[in-house]
């Protein structure tokens, strides 16, 4: 099996980080990352960075751009070499609790989309959630500690549209239930996912023109602050956001 995590950054501090946790990452898979906006004195920090070696491809983005066009150049250029990729954010830290090894091998099934596993915000979290291993299906899921998906899922968010999407990973998700795939929720994996870090999705949100799911497939609603604080501010899509049409898409299209 040959695999790969990808990872969208415009924040060197916050890749450097992941690079690092990366001591606990198996040394067979090949890491790719997409620099957004960095300048070169930042590049030289991640490159001369502890585990800066351990990124096996990197591609530089000039002007700003939002994660979702990233992963997707990446795939265009190299998702055919790998049977799995692992997407991740530059605001995550790998663990001894982190292992995908039994997604990988889920992504891998036939009638099977994306696997997210499991997180936490911090450290603290840690005491109270211990892996578990436990699948539960959903018909859509984040990024949560890691959004994995195989060839099939690659394929087609390829032939899909390619749009500065303000929750890609849902996105990911929606594509892949949509055509008859299933979705799970993998308990027996953690990581730390420090969400809306400083620099982070939030300030990204205040920074560009977001696109949102086919309104067809999913509602989306905004926050409570949405009108007091920034015009991009909504709350997370659920499965309880998806539309009848979409669950008839996927029965239609079931595979198995």
């Amino acid at each position: 099996m040959k695999r790969a995590i990808i990872v969208p950054t415009c924040r060197p501090d916050g890749i450097i980080t992941l690079l690092n946790s990366m001591d606990y990452l198996p040394d067979d898979w090949d890491v790719l990352v997409s620099f957004n906006n960095m300048d070169k004195e930042s590049l030289i920090k991640v490159k001369n960075s502890k585990n800066g070696d351990r990124i096996t491809i990197a591609t530089i983005v000039a002007e700003r751009m939002h994660p979702y066009p990233q992963r997707i150049n990446l795939l265009e250029k190299y998702g055919s070499s790998y049977d799995v990729i692992c997407n991740l954010d530059d605001d995550m830290e790998l663990l001894l609790v982190t292992n995908y090894d039994p997604a990988c091998e889920r992504v891998l099934e036939p009638d099977v989309g994306v696997v997210s596993c499991n997180w936490v915000k911090h450290e603290n979290g840690l005491i109270k959630k211990k892996p578990v291993d436990e699948w539960i299906k959903q018909s859509i899921v984040n990024m949560s500690g890691g959004l994995l998906m195989g060839q099939k899922v690659t394929e087609i968010l390829l032939d899909s549209p390619i749009k500065p999407y303000a929750f890609d990973d849902i996105q990911i998700g929606l594509m892949a239930y949509i055509h008859g795939l299933t979705n799970y929720r993998y308990k027996g994996s953690i990581l730390i996912h420090r969400i809306m870090s400083k620099g982070g999705h939030m300030q990204l949100y205040k920074m560009m023109h977001l696109a949102f799911p086919d309104p067809k497939l999913c509602t989306t609603y905004p926050s409570k602050e949405h009108y007091d604080k920034y015009d991009n501010n909504w709350l997370m899509v659920v499965p309880a956001n998806l539309t009848p049409y979409a669950h008839q898409l996927h029965k239609e299209n079931k595979r198995g």
